[in-house]
């Protein structure tokens, strides 16, 4: 059975990879030329 840390450490490493995955559609977006950078911003 895993202790309440464990799951808590699963749920951080999940929101760690979803920043990390918000952090390279940011870069995606910043790197084309748009009249709104509004989606860019929600993912920083």
């Amino acid at each position: 059975m895993r202790t309440a840390d464990q799951v808590r450490w699963d749920f951080v490493q999940g929101w760690l990879r979803k920043a990390e995955h918000d952090l390279g559609a940011c870069d995606v977006l910043l790197a084309h030329e748009f009249q709104d950078y509004a989606p860019a911003a929600f993912h920083v």
